[in-house]
């Protein structure tokens, strides 16, 4: 009887699962997080009481309650299978995704402090205004922080790798 073709280490669709998954939750959050927080400036700074959407408020404390969780416990659970040698370090798929993300935020820290700018010079910088573009570039920051962390992690980690193997870095 013929085995089945042992799967690429690393490249298998439960890598593909784990990752995405865990990005998804992760974006997930970072959106809830960022309308929790503008929902809040809504409340503290608005002129019209009742102004803002409970609806949203609600919708972005459960997007964080569910996806934060989950992204915490896929990279739990992708940390430990990369210690244990069951995934392989220095996945494409995870490279790729945390390229896209750290894209993303930087577009999106970009673009906030052009319209900052652009109020600031219209005369429009409001507190209310003012606290949401600070909240969206802490949240960005963060997320820019921790996976700039996690490349240099891989880099460290893939060096090490090719150090035990006794083979120069590529």
């Amino acid at each position: 009887m013929m085995q089945p073709a042992p799967e690429a280490h690393g490249n298998g669709p439960r890598d593909v699962f784990f990752y995405t998954l865990s990005f998804v939750a992760l974006y997930i959050s970072v959106i809830g997080t960022i309308i929790l927080a503008w929902g809040l400036a809504d409340y503290l700074f608005e002129d019209r009481p009742g102004y803002g959407s409970s609806d949203a408020v609600r919708g972005a404390i459960s997007m964080v309650v569910i996806a934060f969780p989950i992204f915490m416990y896929l990279t739990y659970l992708i940390r430990k299978k990369l210690a244990s040698g069951d995934m392989a370090a220095g996945s494409m798929l995870a490279k790729v995704l945390t390229y896209i993300t750290l894209f993303a935020v930087a577009i999106t820290a970009i673009i906030d402090l052009i319209v900052v700018l652009y109020n600031f010079l219209g005369g429009d910088l409001t507190a209310q205004f003012a606290v949401k573009s600070l909240s969206l570039l802490v949240i960005v920051t963060l997320v820019f922080g921790y996976f700039r962390s996690e490349l240099k992690e891989q880099k460290a980690g893939a060096a090490d790798d090719q150090a035990d193997l006794g083979t120069p870095e590529a």
